[in-house]
Parts: structure tokens; C-alpha cells; sequence
């Protein structure tokens, strides 16, 4: 919707059958993302590409190649694998979080001997980190338990154990131009609490700006480091008593209407300005913006075949609602809130205040869901 409104004619490319995913762009071509032969002969029909994005770090390998082809300046691959990201990292001081890899069972043991805490995560998972999965003991790494973190790891790949980090936690979005980071927003996440920390809301306003200086100065380090030339850069971090440490980087846009809640803040869309060569353009954005992650206790919902379908985008006139979108199990059935799958829509809302824009979702978030 955002490269629409800049007069892009722009092409979304998705297999799940999704009608919300024809919502926002021009033209909507029904394929796998990743079929790169496919979608290469299909684009010999335009006269020009002009950027291409990807939503997930499995779809940036055919965007990679997608810009090749096209002669695209497009990032060039990097580590997705997050031990090789976190060796990396580790070798700058200010960057350092302590990590270590469970290849075999033995190493679940011995990881547990200094009792500690650690988060589990896949070493390369199909996008993000899908939730944090905090183990105390040896019984915690199960695949029962972890399901996002199983599932989403590749044949062949581990799991990574890393410290818990202290301190609120962040999200960051940035645009990457020429070896140059800049950051467009700074947001605070905020988590349920437990075992499984998915985020249940995200809040874009002059508390979390405050971080935006420490922030631009890890960013730098980070593309230094991992040799991030040009597009967007998507960090979640701690602000830990000895500074910002990052937890997950993803070398792409926030997922789902991130993007979007960075432009209500910020004034700057970060597709559009991952596609403009010059800076951002400061435009004004509104005080305050939250992200507002619908969910419901586990079990059955009333009246299941009432609810509205797998996918549901609704439009409101409420003041200060950008976005209300709804995605319940046909079923009925309310999955445990153990990773980012389980949630069941979300509200985006802006205010001249943080408690305007929160007090502004929770009244939109008054859907027919009956557990």
C-alpha cells in the first residue's frame, strides 16, 4: 500500500492463498516466493524492476537473485546462520552476548552444569526469532516445548543457546545505504511473561527514542561486521545495564505491519525509503504508536463457526486506528501462546500521547472472539 501511494506500480508474490495478501499490492501473482526460475521468466514481461524486497530471510535468497538478474544494487548474501552472526558480533566488545550450540544431546548437559538460564533458538529458522524461549534445565529443551524454534530449524542445523540478557527490549528498524546505517524508529516490545516471551505489543514513542543514539551506534558496528552494504535492517536488542546488546537481526523489513508503524511514527516508510537513494525525509509522524498483538487463553472459542475466517482484514473509521486485522483457526481452536503463531490479530493505533494511542487500541480490539 505504501509503495501505491508513492506511485510505484509494485508485485506481491505468495502460495498460501491469503486474501489478505492482495490487499496492498498493484498487482498480485499466485507462486511460491521462492521458485526463482519461475519468477525470473515471469518478470522478462515488465520493461523494468526497480527494487525487489522479501519478507523472510528464506525469501531474500531469491531476492538476492531476482536483483542479479535485473542488475540491481541489492545486499549481497550474508550469514543467516545466527552462530556465524554471533561470532562474529562477539568479536567486538559493546556487542558481545555469551552463546553456545546444541548439535547433540550431550551438549544440552553440559550446557545446564553452570546453572543458568539461556534463551533457545534455531541457528537458522525460516524467519526471525518466532518468540524467545527461555530453558532453566535440560527438561526445558524439548521439542514439546519449543516447538517455533524445532520446526523452524533446518536439516542439519542445531540449536543456539544465548544468555538472557537484563533490561528492556527493543525493536529497531533502519535503512542501509552504501555501507551507511540509518535508524528510522526505536520501539520497546513488550512480552508476556513465562518460559515463551512472544511479544504481545510494541510501543513506538519519546521513552523509546531515547535509545535512538545508542542505537545508531550499534547498527554501525553491526553492518561493519557483518558486511551489510545497502537495504533494510530489521534488530531486536536489550538495553542492558552495560548497553545494547543485539538478540536477532534480520537483514530485511520488520515482519508483518512493523513497517508501517515505523511510518506512522517516524514520517518514513522504510520500503519507500529503502528505494529512494537519498535520506529519509523526516517527515512528521504522530507522538505515539502501538502495535497492539491480539490474543486469547488457549482452549476452544464460543461459537467457533461464527468467528470470522482464517484471514480477515477490517477497515474502521475509529480516530486513530491505521489498522485492525483479525486471522482466527477455522477450527476454533486457541493454540497456547508458546510462539508468534498462536496470536490471533492485531490493532495498530497512534495518539498525541502513549496512553491515548493504547487507551485508542484496546477499544478497537473489542472483536467478536469468544473464548
Amino acid at each position: 500500500m505504501a509503495l501505491s501511494a508513492a506511485g510505484f506500480h509494485s508485485i506481491g508474490v505468495n502460495d498460501l492463498g491469503d486474501p489478505v495478501a492482495a490487499v496492498g499490492p498493484s498487482e498480485w501473482w499466485e507462486m511460491s516466493p521462492t521458485d526463482l526460475p519461475t519468477l525470473l521468466r515471469r518478470l522478462r514481461s515488465l520493461s523494468s524492476v526497480k527494487a525487489v524486497l522479501s519478507a523472510s530471510e528464506k525469501e531474500a535468497e531469491t531476492a538476492v537473485g531476482i536483483a542479479h538478474a535485473c542488475g540491481l544494487a541489492f545486499p549481497s548474501p550474508w550469514p543467516i546462520d545466527k552462530w556465524e552472526q554471533r561470532q562474529a558480533l562477539n568479536a567486538i566488545p559493546h556487542l558481545y552476548v555469551d552463546a553456545r550450540t546444541i548439535d547433540a544431546p550431550e551438549d544440552i548437559d553440559h550446557l545446564f552444569q553452570e546453572r543458568r538460564q539461556w534463551i533457545i533458538k534455531p541457528r537458522i529458522s525460516r524467519g526471525g526469532s518466532r518468540g524467545v524461549h527461555i530453558a532453566s534445565c535440560a527438561s526445558d529443551v524439548v521439542p514439546g516445548l519449543v516447538p517455533s524454534e524445532c520446526s523452524g530449524a533446518r536439516a542439519g542445523h542445531g540449536l543456539l543457546a544465548e544468555e538472557v540478557l537484563a533490561g528492556p527490549q527493543l525493536t529497531i528498524d533502519a535503512v542501509v545505504r552504501r555501507g551507511v546505517s540509518e535508524v528510522l524508529a526505536v520501539g520497546r516490545n513488550i512480552k508476556q511473561g513465562g518460559k515463551h516471551q512472544v511479544n504481545v505489543a510494541i510501543v513506538w514513542d519519546s521513552t523509546s527514542t531515547e535509545f535512538r543514539p545508542a542505537a545508531q551506534v550499534m547498527l554501525r558496528s553491526i553492518t561493519e561486521v557483518l558486511g551489510i552494504r545497502n537495504g533494510l535492517l530489521h534488530v531486536e536488542a536489550a538495553a542492558t545495564p552495560k548497553g545494547l546488546r543485539p538478540i536477532e537481526i534480520a537483514h530485511r523489513q520488520g515482519g508483518g505491519v512493523v513497517p508501517d508503524a515505523v511510518a506512522l511514527f517516524s514520517g518514513d516508510h522504510p520500503v519507500i525509503a529503502a528505494i529512494n537513494s537519498q535520506a529519509a525525509s523526516r517527515a512528521r509522524g504522530h507522538e505515539a504508536v502501538v502495535l497492539l498483538y491480539l490474543i486469547a487463553p488457549p482452549g476452544r472459542l464460543a461459537a467457533a463457526e461464527e468467528q470470522p475466517d482464517t484471514v480477515t482484514l477490517r477497515t474502521t473509521d475509529l480516530p486513530g486506528i491505521a489498522d485492525l486485522m483479525t486471522f482466527v483457526p477455522r477450527t476454533g481452536e486457541v493454540a497456547p501462546l508458546v510462539d508468534t503463531s498462536a496470536r490471533l490479530g492485531h490493532v495498530l493505533a497512534y495518539g498525541g500521547s502513549t496512553n491515548e494511542a493504547f487507551l485508542r487500541a484496546a477499544a478497537a480490539a473489542r472483536f467478536p472472539l469468544r473464548c
